[in-house]
C-alpha cells in the first residue's frame, strides 16, 4: 500500500512559518501521509514565475532542511531529482519513481486557477491530485470555472479544498525586508534566523 503524499513547491527564499503551518494544515485536512517540501532549484521553463536575486540553492535547501527537522511528517525533498528545474517534466518523472505512491499538490487559489496554462497540464490532472488552500468562507466558483473551461477532463480534475488563513500573511519579501532593516522576524524559525545571520543573508 502507497502512500498519499503532498508536494509543496516553492523558492522558499527563507522559508517561513506559513510555509509550515501551509504543509501541516493540508497534511491534517487532505488525509496526507507526509508532506515533501521541494525546493525550486534554478530558473528553466518553471512553473512558479522564479524571481531574480534568490538566495543559493544550497542556502535555501539547508534552511529548509532546519525548518523542517522537529516537524512531524514534513521534509525536504532530497532524492535524485531534487536539483531538476520544477517542471512538469520533472514531476512525471518523480510519480513514475514511485508508482506506489499518490502524489496531491498543494497549491493556493491563485495557482490552481492557472492549470490550463501549465505545461502537460493533461498529465498532471490524469495523474495527481490537488489539495487548495482557500481563505475562510471562500466560494470554489474558480474550480467550477477551470473544470468548465477543461471540458471533458474536468471530470478528472481531482480537487480537495481546506481553508487556511495565511498565518499571518507572512511572506518571504516582508521577511528579508525587516531582516535588511535590523528586525527579528517572528515568522522565521529560531534555528532558520540563526542560520540566515550566521552567512549574512538578505543584508
Amino acid at each position: 500500500m502507497g502512500l498519499r503524499i503532498g508536494l509543496l513547491t516553492g523558492t522558499f527564499d527563507p522559508i517561513h512559518l506559513g510555509h509550515l503551518e501551509l504543509a501541516k494544515a493540508a497534511k491534517s485536512e487532505c488525509g496526507l501521509d507526509e508532506v515533501w517540501l521541494m525546493v525550486n532549484p534554478k530558473k528553466v521553463n518553471s512553473i512558479i514565475e522564479f524571481k531574480d536575486g534568490v538566495q543559493d540553492y544550497r542556502h535555501r535547501l539547508k534552511m529548509s532542511k532546519l525548518a523542517t527537522e522537529d516537524t512531524v511528517g514534513v521534509k525536504v525533498y532530497v532524492g535524485p531529482l531534487a536539483e531538476r528545474p520544477h517542471t512538469m517534466t520533472t514531476f512525471l518523472e518523480l510519480m513514475r519513481n514511485n508508482p506506489d505512491d499518490k502524489f496531491v499538490f498543494i497549491v493556493g487559489m491563485d495557482a490552481i486557477s492557472r492549470l490550463d496554462g501549465w505545461e502537460d497540464y493533461e498529465s498532471v490532472v490524469n495523474s495527481a491530485s490537488f489539495a487548495v488552500a482557500t481563505r475562510p468562507g471562500a466560494v470554489p466558483e474558480t474550480i467550477n470555472s477551470l473544470k468548465r473551461r477543461l471540458g471533458p477532463l474536468g471530470e478528472a480534475l481531482d480537487v480537495h479544498l481546506f481553508e487556511f488563513d495565511d498565518h499571518g500573511a507572512a511572506t518571504s519579501t516582508k521577511i528579508r525586508d525587516q531582516i535588511r532593516s535590523g528586525q527579528r522576524p517572528e515568522s522565521v524559525d529560531d534555528s532558520v534566523y540563526e542560520y540566515i545571520l550566521k552567512h549574512d543573508l538578505y543584508i
